[in-house]
């Protein structure tokens, strides 16, 4: 559904415990973005963007940055939070660039001209290429990032025709029809009915984004002088008792590591604010400090994250722990193919086919181990 842009405080559901407060702050950005709008595409991704990350802000309850502001200059002084995370946590509250009608008109400053030339944004979408005929144009589209999200496509469509599950319990019908399209030709069409083994390989690796895309938090792809770091995937932090290339596989096989949960006393909670040491369950903010391989790493939600998810992984990957609270569904390698073919060959990993196959496996898994139908249906099996 398409919005105003000057309409968003207006039209965007706030929950009514942060409504006063985050309308007002979107208010104080939509102002600002329309005292300065250029028209250009980069200053209307960096704006929805900072408005997601505010909206993120306000929902966890966390503290803004001491010297940023809403009024002066509101791109500076803050993390812009990274834009998987956001529309993973988000839900309704997530400001979709594409679904926002820009109706600001362009700010004319120092011309002599009332004609507006359009400003070239730098990351394009459509790159043009010549051609054998230097007269043609040949369009290559990169992949877009939403191609690789885990949440299916904003309008979903299903063959109702199909039916992959019925079932009824207790008079309630439960039933999942079968998704469109049944091959899927990007990550996020893949679906609880998709079936890899109707795929051939070709359809595999059409999976593969056509250009490095990154999925880790933007703070994790600033270079240290404090952690190991590889020029493509970033930060490789230190997790004691693991190599620092086990680490770096673990990135490459995990790359997006988002919203997740734990099971703890049968109850489903957050997988950031504690973390499992020896079959005991400890508050981060309790342990972070005395842990010898995170006194070192910056207390912060981004570093947090990373670090526990990680471990957790490791261990269990690795050294083959089964963990008293356990992660919340399924969680497989490769779920998210990350970049090119040729760039996962480059870096050691070879069978790209098996790899998108197991790519289609992992999400597979991944959501039907949280799809509450299924879920539903199986303790009634």
């Amino acid at each position: 559904m398409s919005v105003e842009f000057s309409q968003i405080p207006a039209m965007l559901n706030y929950p009514k415990y942060v409504k006063g407060k985050l309308s007002s702050l979107h208010s104080d950005i939509i102002t600002y973005v329309s005292s300065i709008y250029d028209g250009s595409h980069e200053l209307r991704t960096k704006t929805i963007r900072l408005l997601n990350t505010i909206t993120h802000y306000v929902i966890e309850n966390e503290s803004f940055p001491h010297k940023w502001s809403s009024t002066i200059s509101p791109f500076d002084n803050i993390t812009i939070e990274d834009e998987f995370l956001l529309k993973d946590q988000l839900g309704n509250l997530y400001i979709n660039p594409r679904d926002v009608n820009w109706d600001i008109e362009v700010v004319n400053s120092n011309t002599t001209s009332n004609v507006f030339t359009p400003i070239v944004p730098k990351n394009k979408h459509q790159i043009a290429s010549k051609s054998s005929n230097k007269n043609q144009v040949k369009l290559f589209r990169e992949t877009d990032k939403s191609d690789l999200y885990i949440q299916p496509p904003s309008v979903p469509q299903f063959d109702v025709t199909k039916p992959w599950l019925y079932k009824v319990i207790d008079g309630d019908v439960y039933c999942i029809y079968t998704s469109i399209p049944e091959i899927p030709t990007k990550q996020n069409e893949i679906s609880v009915t998709t079936d890899v083994d109707n795929m051939t390989e070709a359809q595999l690796i059409n999976l593969y984004p056509n250009n490095f895309i990154k999925t880790r938090s933007p703070i994790l792809y600033e270079p240290s002088l404090v952690f190991d770091y590889h020029g493509q995937l970033g930060l490789i932090l230190p997790i004691e008792g693991f190599t620092k290339e086990e680490v770096l596989d673990n990135i490459i096989k995990y790359p997006h590591l988002f919203k997740l949960s734990k099971i703890k006393d049968g109850e489903i909670v957050s997988f950031y604010t504690t973390i499992e040491i020896d079959g005991d369950l400890y508050k981060i903010s309790d342990v972070w400090k005395d842990l010898p391989d995170t006194s070192k790493i910056p207390y912060n939600a981004d570093f947090v994250k990373e670090y526990v998810v990680r471990r957790y992984l490791l261990e269990r990957d690795i050294k083959g722990i089964k963990h008293k609270y356990p992660m919340y569904g399924e969680l497989q390698p490769f779920l998210t193919l990350f970049t090119t073919t040729s760039d996962y060959i480059n870096l050691g990993y070879t069978d790209v086919v098996s790899m998108a196959r197991q790519c289609v496996m992992s999400r597979v898994a991944y959501k039907r181990s949280r799809n509450p139908i299924i879920r539903r249906c199986e303790v009634d099996a």
